[in-house]
């Protein structure tokens, strides 16, 4: 099978991340970068000797050979960047948030289905090892029935405030929910499907220099009938993390990305369906499941591209996902700045 040529558009720390996974994974190759600044090419320079560089982004598109193209640029270049590499006949993978603005996820997607390419979107806690353990374990039954979750996007943003950044110019007016949150949000999304209904509160007591509040906490209805919380911030005194808890009808399960085990309550304790020889017991009727704690697994969500392109699958299923989350994610904006319910417009199927 021939390689996929991959070039990345946006150098910032996840842009190089994404240039390490393409050069370490042997079924793709690195076919050009982009960035606005010399300093940003210069880096990729040192991990891709020889490679072509450029600041712009139509210079790129036109070269010969690029198969697909990661997009890693500020969220308010996402669907400008991906529309155009679209349309210029290149599968895309669309780093978080998809979009700031729900109506141009929309056109994204729809752009994707008339050029015939795969759109992805790198949410990529959902190839996040705990994450995807508390899945398995979620629907094979091990706690039951779904009836609440909770997730948290918790960062210490001080030093982003104390530079001019994109994040906090009011021109740009990024929303912490939109930006970060989307992350927590998508992993609720993944346990319980599409969000229906938020209610939701912020404020902004931390991050002077910041534009929009810098913490948000939602409150969701979902069309199965469960309940869940979202709260993000980046105002926190804590190390990073996105712990997520789910609680069923006949158990827990508390899970950390930043831990290399996860807890399972059952009323049962029947380690038998796990397959998992290194889980233990603990107090309180618990179980402790090795899960490894890769938290960004960038490499992993990589591969689930390359093999969507490789396989002819011009998939936008996770472009239809992506955009479902920033409705989510800017619904619960709304609501925290009207003080209303709000009614959640999902623009896809359950996904």
């Amino acid at each position: 099978m021939n390689k996929l040529n991959i070039a990345v558009i946006g150098l910032s720390g996840i842009g190089l991340t994404h240039v390490r996974a393409i050069l370490a994974n042997d079924n793709t190759e690195l076919a050009g970068v982009c960035a606005s600044r010399e300093s940003s090419l210069a880096k990729a320079r040192e991990l891709a000797p020889g490679v072509f560089a450029t600041t712009q982004v139509e210079e790129l598109l036109q070269q010969d050979g690029i198969d697909a193209v990661v997009v890693a640029t500020p969220d308010h270049y996402h669907a400008v960047h991906t529309i155009a590499a679209l349309e210029s006949g290149k599968h895309v993978l669309c780093e978080k948030p998809m979009a700031d603005k729900l109506d141009d996820c929309i056109r994204m997607v729809e752009t994707a289905k008339k050029a015939e390419r795969a759109l992805f979107v790198g949410q990529v806690c959902r190839f996040s090892p705990g994450f995807l353990q508390a899945k398995r374990l979620l629907n094979s039954g091990a706690i039951g029935e779904l009836f609440f979750v909770e997730s948290e996007y918790a960062h210490n943003f001080d030093d982003v405030g104390a530079g001019k950044s994109w994040r906090t110019d009011p021109a740009i007016g990024r929303e912490q929910m939109v930006g970060g949150g989307c992350h927590a949000a998508d992993i609720v999304r993944m346990y319980c499907g599409n969000a229906v209904e938020v209610q939701a509160y912020s404020n902004h007591k931390v991050l002077k220099s910041w534009s929009a509040d810098d913490t948000m906490i939602g409150i969701y209805k979902f069309a199965n009938g469960a309940i869940g919380k979202v709260f993000t911030s980046g105002a926190v005194r804590r190390d990073y993390t996105m712990r997520t808890v789910l609680y069923g009808s006949k158990g827990s399960i508390i899970v950390d990305n930043k831990s290399d085990h996860l807890q399972l309550y059952s009323k049962e304790l029947d380690t038998s369906f796990m397959g998992t020889p290194n889980a233990r017991h603990t107090e309180n009727y618990a179980i402790a499941i090795p899960t490894g704690n890769n938290t960004k697994n960038v490499p992993e969500q990589l591969a689930a591209f390359v093999k969507t392109v490789q396989e002819g699958n011009a998939s936008v299923e996770s472009g239809q996902s992506g955009a479902n989350t920033v409705a989510m994610c800017t619904a619960t904006v709304e609501a925290a700045k009207t003080g209303q319910a709000v009614t959640i417009r999902n623009p896809f199927p359950e996904s």
